[in-house]
């Protein structure tokens, strides 16, 4: 109860400190709003492209609580919205820290660590934090890893899905590299259209391969992505142990158990296009 209501606190004052950067000295703009109706209050799963390191989650915010830039954004945002978010970024200082507050599941990115090019399972205590936050509600990720143009949709996402099988919302935004400052949070330019687009969503239920399902997340996001092979340095490992889950799930996880389907809801879907 406590962490949400500091969650609320923070998105409270982020809300109305960007109301009008967003809406007032730029043009902020939402689409398909309509496919959150329905959805569950758990196990929802958020995959959007990265702009920048904190306008991207702030606009979600807005977008989910409302679908316009408001000061109320922190009153209306579902309370248990988190967003995963590295490690090393969000440990960077103390505007970061305070950030990561506002509900970050802090990771360990399994191929780079600072500079430096790494290939490494996930932190078995990383999987778990998703799994609760998925467990306690909706949860935001940047499946690109960082916010360098065109940069590809990794394999890490499929195989989360492949573990926690939530209902993906796939997001794109636009514009907020050139209002804002990709790394900080200096409003760069104004008179910019910034917008996010919400496609239809769907859900990971099984028979599918975590290259396959990647490539189906980066056609949703419009976005090119990678795979063990685009990436021949890289042994092939099954899901679990990329994952880095205890040996006993091993089996279950390392067989096909996918299959994409468009998420069930109260209200009949609305085709859209990202």
């Amino acid at each position: 109860m406590f962490d949400r209501m500091v969650r609320r606190s923070i998105f409270a004052v982020l809300g109305a400190a960007t109301a009008a950067p967003f809406g007032a000295l730029n043009r902020f703009r939402v689409q398909g709003r309509s496919h959150l109706d329905g959805l569950p209050r758990t196990n929802v799963l958020f995959l959007a492209n990265h702009l920048t390191y904190f306008f991207d989650v702030i606009a979600l915010h807005h977008a989910i609580a409302s679908g316009r830039a408001s000061h109320l954004t922190g009153l209306r945002s579902p309370a248990g919205l988190s967003f995963i978010a590295a490690r090393e970024t969000m440990q960077s200082g103390a505007l970061p820290r305070m950030f990561a507050m506002g509900g970050a599941v802090l990771v360990k990115r399994t191929w780079k660590e600072g500079a430096e090019r790494v290939h490494r399972p996930a932190d078995p205590d990383d999987v778990r934090r998703i799994g609760e936050a998925l467990r306690g509600g909706w949860l935001i990720s940047f499946p690109q890893g960082t916010t360098r143009a065109g940069a590809p949709v990794r394999r890490s996402a499929a195989l989360l899905a492949l573990e926690h099988r939530p209902i993906i919302v796939p997001t794109r935004l636009t514009g907020f590299d050139r209002a804002f400052e990709r790394a900080g949070v200096t409003l760069r330019s104004t008179g910019h259209d910034l917008g996010v687009r919400f496609g239809a969503p769907f859900q990971v239920t099984g028979d599918e391969s975590p290259d396959a399902l990647t490539a189906h997340i980066a056609a949703a996001l419009g976005l090119p992505h990678t795979s063990i092979a685009s990436d021949p340095g890289r042994p092939h490992t099954s899901v679990a142990s990329d994952l880095g889950l205890p040996r006993a799930h091993r089996a279950e996880a390392h067989a096909p158990v996918l299959h994409l389907r468009h998420a069930r809801r109260r209200r009949a879907p609305h085709a859209a296009r990202l």
